[in-house]
Parts: C-alpha cells; sequence; structure tokens
C-alpha cells in the first residue's frame, strides 16, 4: 500500500503537495521504489528473452539468472549513477539560485521522478520498437522536474 501512494505522489511530483509528502519518506523506500520500478520496465525485455532466447533452447532458469545479472543490474546501476550525477548538477544550480537545499533531497526525489519515464517507456515497449538507450531521455525529464522543484523552496535569509 504504501508502494502505491509513493508512486501515485511520484506521477504528481511536480506539485508542492506530492513533493513535501515524498520528502517524509526514507531514502530506503525511495530505493526499493526504484528497483520495482526498473524490475517494471525491464518485463518486456525478459519476456523476449525468454520467448526467443539467444542460444536456442537455452534453458529458462539460466535466462532469467543472465537476464538479471546482465541486463537488470546494469541498468540499475546505470540508472542510480545517472540519477546521482542530475542530483549533483541540479544541487549546484539550487546554490547558485541562493536555495537551501541538500544533495540528499535531490537525489530522493530524482529517484521518486523516474515513475513517468519509466512507465511510459514500458508501455511503448509494448506498442513500438524502442531501445534501452532511449531510458536517456528520462534523465531530461528528471532534470526538468527537479529544477520545477527548486522553485518551491525559498531563498536563503540573509543575517
Amino acid at each position: 500500500m504504501k508502494l502505491w501512494k509513493l508512486l501515485i505522489n511520484g506521477i504528481q511530483l511536480p506539485r508542492k503537495k506530492a513533493m513535501f509528502a515524498l520528502n517524509r519518506t526514507g531514502m530506503d523506500w525511495a530505493m526499493i521504489y526504484t528497483f520495482i520500478l526498473l524490475l517494471i520496465a525491464s518485463i518486456p525485455a525478459l519476456s523476449e528473452r525468454l520467448l526467443h532466447p539467444d542460444p536456442p533452447g537455452m534453458n529458462a532458469i539460466f535466462t532469467i539468472l543472465y537476464f538479471f545479472m546482465f541486463y537488470y543490474l546494469p541498468l540499475v546501476i546505470m540508472m542510480l549513477i545517472a540519477v546521482a550525477g542530475v542530483a549533483y548538477i541540479v544541487t549546484w544550480i539550487a546554490k547558485q539560485r541562493q536555495r537551501k537545499l541538500k544533495y540528499q533531497i535531490f537525489l530522493k526525489m530524482g529517484l521518486y521522478a523516474l515513475a513517468v519515464p519509466l512507465l511510459l517507456y514500458t508501455i511503448l515497449v509494448i506498442l513500438f520498437p524502442v531501445t534501452t538507450n532511449d531510458l536517456w531521455y528520462a534523465l531530461i525529464y528528471v532534470f526538468v522536474v527537479l529544477n520545477v522543484l527548486i522553485n518551491h523552496y525559498p531563498k536563503k535569509r540573509k543575517k
């Protein structure tokens, strides 16, 4: 049930109410949420590999094992590194705009902002031929959402 609320708030993310609700969750929930979203986004690729194994006649268990080792795990690592890089850049932008925001907030919000592009990617993969390289567009979306979130916080007070 909590994951469902996180998904709903992640979809509504540029809104203030969703941002403040997600900011109250822990980083552990953000990571679990991201792992599940990436698993959902990789279901079409898994089904493709199960229907057409690379060496014909390969056991389904080995196909699933190879899928998680050589597709899902690298995908998770690349997305985490990419979102961390975007969060770092947005943290620098927030400092330039004189906002009192930390890297951890942007990293968490960036992980939650992945909901829309990953679900859209999953739907598009089912309907059209789309490559994994098109997931890089998700980072542009995350960057835009995080820039909008900067404006929700007030500027630093001068003493």
